[in-house]
């Protein structure tokens, strides 16, 4: 009996860390319209979608908080990612409030790459998260699946962990059209 206790408590800890819940509570894999439902929650609406790779949400009542992108897997309308954009004006000590919500979902599990201004989390599987100061000064923190990197930057953009200047790391411009 304690060994089948011990055994469930071990897939039940394993599954939480898989699971890579993130900021404001979003997931990778998680089906659309429970993220659509967890961000109207905490005051955020979505723009018309008129895309199937892409949802922007803006705040109603954050305003530390420009938008939120849902990066969407448009044959299962799943989150194969999204990014944060906080908004430009944001105080040093609220962007470190930022740096410190992740380090809570994710550990101090994280490297700085200096030459790219990025501070990166490797998660499991290809998904790593992206604290990253944007040309603007803009600070954003993308949660990318490198299993769909066709869905986050086209050609003419850099990838995730270089952006070049003007721009941001790179998503789709629309958003999805929900089930």
């Amino acid at each position: 009996m304690k060994r089948t206790l011990i055994l469930v408590l071990l897939v039940l800890s394993c599954a939480a860390i898989f699971a890579q819940v993130g900021l404001y509570n979003l997931a990778y894999d998680m089906p659309l319209l429970e993220a659509d439902s967890i961000l109207v929650r905490q005051g955020f609406m979505p723009e018309r979608p008129d895309s199937p790779t892409m949802v922007h949400y803006y705040p109603t009542n954050n305003p530390k908080v420009e938008s939120i992108s849902l990066v969407v897997i448009p044959e299962t309308y799943r989150l194969a990612g999204w990014m944060i954009k906080y908004n430009p004006d944001n105080s040093e000590e609220e962007d470190n409030r930022v740096f410190n919500s992740l380090i809570e979902c994710h550990r101090d599990w994280f490297k700085n790459y200096p030459e790219t201004g990025q501070i990166v989390w490797l998660l499991n599987e290809g998904k790593t998260v992206h604290l990253v100061y944007l040309d603007s000064g803009q600070l954003s923190v993308l949660y990318y699946n490198s299993a769909y990197d066709n869905l986050f930057h086209s050609t003419s953009q850099a990838a995730p962990d270089q952006p070049s200047e003007g721009t941001e790391p790179a998503v789709p411009e629309q958003a999805p059209n929900a089930p």
